[in-house]
């Protein structure tokens, strides 16, 4: 993991809707290069999106991200 996939992390954490496009506009880089990169953080085991639906509320999306010795999670 390098400090672009630590921004991508990052930018996720706060909105994990983000589109990948915008992701490339803010780092600017191509949205090509965030969707391989979000992939490999995916099959790496170090990001992961996780939906867990309720009756009580309409869903929550939770975001977690595998960083050495950390691990955050995000509830929205």
């Amino acid at each position: 993991m390098d400090k672009i996939d630590e921004k991508i992390l990052n930018l996720l954490k706060v909105n994990s809707r983000i589109p990948f496009v915008d992701i490339a506009n803010k780092l600017g880089i191509s949205e090509g290069t965030i969707r391989a990169r979000v992939k490999k953080l995916i099959k790496s085991n170090s990001l992961r999106f996780t939906i867990d639906y309720s009756k009580e509320l309409k869903a929550i999306v939770m975001v977690s991200v595998w960083a050495k010795p950390l691990m955050s999670y995000l509830i929205l």
